[in-house]
Formats: structure tokens, C-alpha cells, sequence
């Protein structure tokens, strides 16, 4: 039997009245081993557009790859910047018809329809919401965060909530692990930055 890369993960993203924060851990597994401790599972496809990856690692990879081209060529046919309607639209083709073991969020700005968050199941399914938690950490901290977050909370309040829930899903959930990343998304482009977990 062959052992996949399995980055059991806990993602989660946030559309708040000024942008989007999207937090994760850093730990990849394979099986009970861990593979990397520092993975960025935040996969940046454009100036304001990401993805974020969970579920099987070959497929995420693979995915992500063929993403950031779709992109590169739809930016350089049309001269704009590429919708992430017309991105998420592609991840759902992709996922529907390749049988992809993986789930997807993906979040950003386009000028056409201001901040938007997808999540994309394995099977193609679409769902647009504020708030999205993904992964195995996500059983651990959804009530936590579904109780805490509104969509008129400031940038400061979100970041705590973030590095709040996933210091808990990293401390509860042994395929999470490692560091916090949070990328920002705002009309001005996008930031990263990386905390401990406590």
C-alpha cells in the first residue's frame, strides 16, 4: 500500500468588513511522519487572489500548479488581473473531473466583485461564506470561532481570533502542528506573516 502525503491541516479564513485573513499550520504528515514542519499551505496564484490546500498533498501540489498557470495565461490574454470567480470556476472543474482527493479554499479581490471566500469540496461543490474552517484542527475550534466572529470586526480582532483558534487546533489535533501563518488580503495586494503557536 502506498503512503500519500497527507498534510492534515487546519485552515481558516475570514472575510471581514476590510479583507480577508487566512490562517494555517505548517505541519505535513505522512502517516505518522512528519514530513515538514514549515510548509506554507497558503498558495498565493495572483497579487490578490490564494488558495489554500488540504487533504492529499500530490493532488493539492499538482492542482496548485496547474492554478498559477491558468492564471499567468488568463493575466497575460486579457491584460487584468484575473477574477476569483473565474478561479474558483476552474478549481471546481478541475476537482470535479480528476477525482481529486482534496478540499480547497480559495479567497481574494477582484474589482468586479470586492472580497470573496470559497470553499471547493472534493467532488466540485461550491459554498461561499464568511467564515471557513477546513481540516482536521477544524473540529476543535469551529464552535469557537462561529461564536466569536462578525463581519464588523477590525483587522486586530480577526488576527487574535485566528492565532487564538489555531494555537488550540495545534495543541488538540496531532496532524497540526508547527507554525501559525496568516496571510492578509486587502485591495492593495496581500502581506504574510508567521507566529508561534502560544
Amino acid at each position: 500500500m502506498i503512503n500519500y502525503v497527507n498534510l492534515g491541516t487546519t485552515i481558516i479564513s475570514l472575510k471581514y468588513i476590510n479583507g480577508i485573513i487566512i490562517g494555517s499550520d505548517s505541519k505535513v504528515n505522512i502517516g505518522s511522519f512528519i514530513s515538514n514542519r514549515n510548509s506554507d499551505k497558503v498558495f498565493q496564484l495572483s497579487k490578490f487572489i490564494v488558495c489554500c490546500r488540504s487533504g492529499k498533498s500530490a493532488d493539492n501540489q499538482n492542482l496548485c500548479d496547474k492554478l498559477k498557470n491558468y492564471v499567468i495565461e488568463k493575466e497575460f490574454i486579457y491584460g487584468r488581473h484575473v477574477l476569483v470567480r473565474e478561479v474558483v470556476q476552474f478549481i471546481k472543474t478541475l476537482m470535479y473531473n480528476c477525482n481529486l482527493e482534496c478540499t480547497m479554499i480559495c479567497a481574494g479581490w477582484d474589482c468586479t466583485n470586492g472580497f470573496q471566500n470559497y470553499l471547493i469540496t472534493n467532488g466540485g461543490g461550491l459554498i461561499q461564506k464568511s467564515i471557513i474552517v477546513n481540516g482536521g484542527g477544524s473540529n476543535y475550534i469551529s464552535g469557537l470561532i462561529d461564536n466569536n466572529f462578525n463581519e464588523t470586526m477590525s483587522l486586530e480582532e480577526c488576527e487574535k481570533l485566528i492565532t487564538k483558534s489555531l494555537s488550540i487546533a495545534i495543541n488538540k489535533d496531532t496532524r497540526s502542528g508547527g507554525i501559525i501563518r496568516l496571510t492578509y488580503i486587502s485591495s492593495a495586494g496581500m502581506i504574510k506573516k508567521c507566529f508561534l503557536p502560544y
